[in-house]
């Protein structure tokens, strides 16, 4: 439990101290703060990226998880609108998503 938030968590821990692993680590976390306001984003609650760990709230579900559900298109277009609305910024930051320009 988040003690803050008294909100269920997922811990994640870096399993490597390579340095691809800890910069990517890094990216994930610097990432979060630019999106954390977005509706459909996990945010990231707590996180030391030199310690290698973040706190994000419990998932309440998976997108594997609803499979069945997403064979809908109805579901499956909303499920996408939502992933893409994550990357409408408010323009006062940059976030370069691959393969767009």
């Amino acid at each position: 439990m988040h003690k803050e938030t008294d909100t269920e968590v997922a811990f994640k821990r870096r399993s490597s101290k390579r340095e691809t692993a800890v910069a990517r680590m890094r990216r994930e976390i610097e990432v979060s703060q630019l999106l954390g306001r977005q509706t459909h984003y996990m945010p990231i609650l707590d996180s030391s990226p030199q310690d290698g760990w973040l706190v994000l709230p419990m998932a309440q579900a998976t997108a594997e998880g609803r499979h069945d559900d997403l064979r809908d298109p109805a579901s499956l277009r909303g499920l996408v609108e939502a992933l893409m609305g994550v990357f409408e910024l408010d323009g006062s930051a940059a976030v370069r998503v691959p393969g767009r320009k």
